[in-house]
């Protein structure tokens, strides 16, 4: 039988989702470009931090090295259909302008190396899963089930792309026919939703490897294969790299 583990008081989870959005702001309106690969590691590092001393053990928040190797495994399985998704939505013609970012096309080739092994994968995936499918779900799953759980740090994960999102309506194709207040609001809302989704996907695969290597990998197949697809169909719409 497992020892029964102390439940963490309320206390303890509005602190963390408290930090969690002061450091969005922090991240998303003090520090830009090179500072947000910091940025973001510090705060799932204070937040790792925090929720350790509060009574999450390494295991809560997925960070058993003996299930690293397991994590690992899972985390290539859900890579592949991931590759599979985005590789479809750029040949369709019709959803391909949505990945034609600017941010994106107009990278030199030093800067899609940088954003592809350095702030794809450390700044953003590693960052993020160490943050909500590491520290916070470490902490809600010692108060809540853990579907509940999975809910509240995919919400979370969600509501951290709020900002981001609001900035990049400037340079995605797709933001041009947007106009007015409400349109905008619908813009971010849908972002929202399917980033909530893809935040439940992520937290139920590092339950299922009880890893968040999985999630990580996951993460950055994601990313990547977004970033690669938007260059792919910038030069299929026939915009210049």
């Amino acid at each position: 039988m497992k020892p029964l583990r102390r439940r963490l008081p309320a206390g303890v989870e509005i602190a963390a989702v408290s930090i969690t959005a002061a450091c969005n702001l922090a991240v998303n309106r003090l520090f830009m470009d090179l500072g947000r690969i910091p940025a973001n590691l510090g705060t799932a590092g204070l937040l790792t931090w925090f929720a350790h001393k509060e009574g999450a053990t390494w295991a809560d928040m997925g960070m058993d090295p003996a299930k690293l190797k397991q994590g690992v495994r899972w985390g290539l399985r859900a890579a592949v259909p991931i590759v599979l998704v985005i590789g479809a939505g750029v040949a369709l013609p019709w959803t391909r302008k949505f990945f034609a970012d600017e941010q994106v096309t107009s990278a030199s080739g030093g800067e899609v190396l940088w954003h592809l092994f350095v702030e794809i994968p450390i700044g953003t995936a590693l960052a993020e899963e160490l943050l909500f499918r590491g520290a916070l779900l470490g902490i809600f799953e010692r108060r809540h089930s853990r579907r509940t759980a999975d809910a509240m740090s995919a919400v979370l994960f969600g509501l951290w792309h709020v900002l981001p999102t609001i900035d990049q309506l400037q340079t995605n194709p797709a933001g041009d026919g947007i106009s007015g207040t409400w349109g905008k609001v619908g813009a971010v809302g849908g972002v929202v939703v399917l980033t909530t989704i893809a935040g439940y996907g992520f937290a139920l695969l590092r339950d299922k490897s009880d890893s968040v290597a999985a999630p990580v990998i996951a993460h950055t197949a994601l990313n990547a294969a977004a970033y690669v697809g938007g260059r792919v169909a910038a030069g299929l719409l026939g915009v210049r790299i």
